[in-house]
């Protein structure tokens, strides 16, 4: 019963606000939300802080308020971070990703660089590190005197750079 409320009350949240919402989900994608594992299903709302586990066979699509829609398969772990203007970060140790980005723009954080993407088509590999831009416009961001590229890290560099991209 609580697994229910919990779908649910994500669900709902979902089409309540600028969240980013499971739209496909083959095999069994699992999130692992506070301290609990789900399995994904379409319909759920992904939150701030969830780890997400793509399985080798698998396959997530992900779909923000926006519009942009980010597929990813094979074996895959990622961690999301959403911004109140409905930005969608991923930071993505490892996996394969295929993102069709409209603004705002998505965050790929690979552990080489960042992709920041916006009205473009992308698609990245984290180990080793690729990244392929189909169409339209993505920057690559490396930032060589830090460890990892998040806003704990270096807020305000992050700000400047997709303040830039933006423009």
């Amino acid at each position: 019963m609580k697994l229910i409320a919990a779908l649910a009350l994500s669900f709902c949240a979902a089409h309540a606000g600028a969240q980013s919402v499971v739209t496909l989900a083959e095999g069994t994608p699992k999130v692992l939300r506070g301290a609990t594992w789900y399995k994904l299903v379409p319909g759920i709302a992904l939150e701030e802080a969830d780890i997400v586990t793509v399985g080798p066979k698998q396959q997530l699509q992900v779909e923000t308020a926006s519009g942009s829609i980010v597929n990813v398969t094979g074996e895959a772990t990622l961690v999301v971070s959403l911004a109140k203007d409905g930005t969608l970060t991923l930071k993505m140790p490892s996996g394969f990703a295929k993102a069709v980005v409209k603004t705002p723009p998505v965050r790929l954080d690979l552990p080489e660089f960042d992709v920041l993407a916006g009205e473009a088509i992308v698609v990245v590999h984290a180990d080793p590190p690729e990244v392929f831009i189909e169409a339209g416009n993505a920057k690559i961001v490396e930032i060589p005197d830090s460890r990892t590229f998040v806003p704990l890290d270096q807020p305000a560099r992050l700000a400047e750079e997709i303040a830039a991209f933006a423009t």
